[in-house]
């Protein structure tokens, strides 16, 4: 499949967003609208700083926390699941708690997706991506996620930790149910959303162009 996709990757620079704010009012689930919202709430509770992973309760998330990840980069080389909801588990079709999120990209992309996890742990900064999920059965399905960070326990210093709502929004077949394991994830856009911290400077990505997508008429 990433043979098949080659031809159409295109260097982009990431878009960025000026607050919290100005993302729920983009994005397209309602899923991740609520998430977001969940997060500054937590914000405000704690005198605008940003969560602390220690402190963290997952519970607040309600019903949202089937489609969250957790992830851990405290190892600027490695991004690993520590929490994956329920149907986050059944979308992978393995319960993928302790390897790494690189293995789910292809290989081509993988510097940049490492990348851009190290730009929200360090900045400390929120994400919006767009993707083409492809499953063994050549199925693909269309998802929007936004990863927010945790902080460690140095104040100033970077996130240990990203929390990651996940939401399929359409499908790119027919096939409603696909039973096949989950393969690689294409991106298709991101934007990096200051939290207070301000984002990274011209941050540039590898994007599939994918003129089916439905992220074409998100007006973002």
């Amino acid at each position: 499949m990433e043979r098949a996709v080659e031809d159409q990757w295109r260097r982009r620079q990431a878009g960025t967003l000026p607050s919290l704010e100005t993302l729920q009012g983009c994005v397209a689930t309602e899923t991740a609208r609520r998430v977001v919202s969940t997060y500054r709430r937590l914000i405000a509770e704690g005198g605008d700083a940003l969560p602390r992973k220690r402190s963290f309760d997952p519970s607040v998330l309600g019903r949202d926390l089937a489609n969250t990840i957790l992830y851990e980069v405290s190892d600027p080389t490695r991004v690993v699941f520590r929490i994956v909801g329920e149907t986050m588990k059944e979308h992978f079709r393995i319960n993928p708690v302790g390897r790494s999120y690189l293995e789910f990209v292809p290989e081509r992309r993988r510097p940049h997706a490492l990348a851009a996890f190290r730009a929200c742990a360090e900045t400390p900064c929120a994400m919006l991506s767009r993707t083409r999920r492809v499953f063994a059965s050549g199925v693909s399905r269309y998802c929007e996620a936004v990863g927010l960070p945790l902080m460690a326990e140095t104040p100033n210093g970077p996130a240990s930790h990203l929390l990651f709502v996940d939401v399929p929004v359409a499908l790119h077949t027919m096939t409603e149910h696909d039973t096949t394991e989950f393969q690689f994830a294409h991106l298709l856009e991101r934007r990096f959303i200051d939290v207070g911290r301000g984002v990274p400077d011209a941050f540039d990505d590898l994007v599939l162009v994918d003129p089916s997508s439905p992220f074409h008429h998100q007006g973002v």
